[in-house]
């Protein structure tokens, strides 16, 4: 979905992430070399858990696209806000990790190959917040930037 398009909203919590794009087919120990770039991410989410994987989720991708080794997670912060309102922060120590060990970490977990166009989150940055109809919800990533959604209640 396009970062400016209001979403609907299928759950009840949204978390940040850093969605990692490859930029070919890719296999470990080479995974580092296979992205394309990371971007800042939201996910919105019902809230369920089946299997570790979460249901009813939809992702909005920030605009920026960052090279990245010219992203450092251990120093990044994270800031979301809904309304307005700080609804979740963290720094990069107490949160990120190395986005290629998530990614590794993914690769490991799957039986399907990782492909060149698809998005890997690393996982939330902070808490998950609750959101409703009509909530805006911005948030920052030092050093990968800013994503928003404007969220709408679902039309199914």
């Amino acid at each position: 979905m396009a970062e400016e398009q209001p979403i609907p909203t299928t759950g009840p919590m949204i978390t940040v992430e850093i969605a990692v794009v490859l930029a070919e087919d890719a296999a470990d120990p080479d995974l580092a070399v296979a992205v394309a770039h990371v971007s800042p991410a939201l996910v919105v989410s019902d809230g369920s858990r089946v299997d570790g994987d979460a249901s009813g989720e939809l992702l909005v991708l920030g605009f920026a696209r960052i090279p990245l080794d010219a992203f450092a997670p251990a120093v990044a912060w994270m800031v979301m806000t809904r309304g307005g309102e700080v609804v979740a922060q963290r720094s990069g120590p107490e949160c990120l990790g190395d986005p290629v060990e998530a990614l590794r970490r993914y690769a490991k977990s799957t039986t399907a190959p990782l492909v060149k166009g698809q998005v890997v989150l690393t996982g939330a940055l902070g808490p998950a917040a609750p959101v409703s109809e009509g909530d805006l919800v911005m948030a920052h990533i030092s050093g990968l930037g800013t994503v928003s959604a404007m969220l709408q209640a679902s039309t199914k």
